[in-house]
């Protein structure tokens, strides 16, 4: 994608890994009968992707509904997508380093909206030009993108966050850790934990 629009992240980042609140050496695959333990997760997390230094994402978790805004801010616009849905936690794990018990958790991210702002006069004529998003762009004004296709992108900006997955949850302090996705085992969950993770506001 060009600067000027939200590079999305892949779905496997949307949810994470976290450590139990019990014994790391009981580890169990199937579900807690406690229907209210995604409740250690609420709150807003801010987060940040290696590949895209510049993305501002925020994270929020309220029960067992999540929702993720990504923002990309330079001189010649602001672009974010804001997607939305649910997860439930599906029973515990060990996993690489150290064997450390994780939480396995299934996602949906069901609902999505996109939105561009020009920044520049420069930009919003190189918009019109090309006709993007059906063209009638305004300097400073946000115009709706979700579902149409910006550049060279081959997806609309919603298809690259909306969908199901798996993943795993490791909650240590304020820090949520992410699974790495290269390692998914034959549960189609990660089996190890990766470098990236959330940071609690």
């Amino acid at each position: 994608m060009k600067k000027y629009t939200v590079v999305a992240l892949s779905l496997a980042v949307f949810l994470m890994t976290s450590g139990c609140s019990k014994d790391d050496d009981n580890s169990s695959d199937s579900a807690s009968s406690d229907t209210t333990q995604e409740t250690k997760y609420e709150g807003v997390w801010d987060a940040t992707d290696p590949l895209y230094p510049l993305d501002i994402i925020t994270n929020t978790i309220n029960g067992k509904t999540f929702s993720k805004l990504v923002t990309y801010v330079d001189i010649n616009s602001t672009s974010q997508i804001n997607g939305s849905g649910s997860f439930s936690i599906d029973g515990t794990k060990k996993v690489q380093p150290n064997d450390k018990t994780v939480e396995k958790i299934t996602y949906s991210i069901s609902t999505c909206n996109a939105t561009l702002t020009p920044l520049t006069v420069k930009t919003t004529n190189k918009l019109n030009t090309k006709n993007e998003c059906g063209g009638g762009w305004t300097v400073n004004v946000a115009k709706d993108t979700s579902n149409c296709k910006l550049q060279e992108d081959t997806k609309t900006q919603c298809e690259y966050i909306k969908g199901n997955g798996k993943t795993i949850f490791h909650l240590d302090g304020n820090k949520i850790y992410l699974g790495n996705d290269n390692t998914t085992g034959s549960d189609d969950y990660p089996e190890a934990l990766g470098t990236d993770f959330w940071t609690k506001k």
